[in-house]
């Protein structure tokens, strides 16, 4: 379970990866489903062999709705796997210390983001 919180939210007039520029109707769009407490609690009720895996970008508002979110589900800190924020190799790598730093401080679980290390910002792999 990766639920999108406030840091990903894009931003109006910045290019997507597929080159589009953000507007409007496209943050709108991604608002309606970056998360779903709901549907969420529907999965864990069903399945136990389940993770939490939210992207911190590093800023304590977004550690806050983290804890927040897996409070409100009563999800164990076993279960939350922290990933780094980033979109590329380079924001990731400046990333991992930090979170391993706030895993160990907080008793998270961190776990990287492979396919970003091995392919970088290609897409479709």
């Amino acid at each position: 379970l990766s639920p999108k919180f406030s840091n990903s939210i894009p931003r109006i007039g910045v290019p997507t990866p597929q080159g589009a520029i953000t507007d409007q109707r496209m943050i709108d769009q991604h608002n309606k489903f970056r998360l779903n407490p709901h549907t969420i609690r529907q999965m864990i009720n069903y399945h136990t062999d389940y993770h939490y895996k939210p992207v911190w970008d590093g800023s304590l508002r977004n550690l806050n709705q983290i804890e927040a979110f897996r409070l409100s589900l009563d999800i164990p800190k076993d279960k939350t796997f922290i990933m780094p924020a980033g979109d590329t190799r380079e924001e990731l790598i400046k990333m991992y210390p930090l979170v391993f730093d706030m895993c160990a401080e907080h008793g998270y679980n961190m776990t990287g983001r492979d396919h970003i290390i091995a392919f970088d910002t290609k897409r479709g792999v």
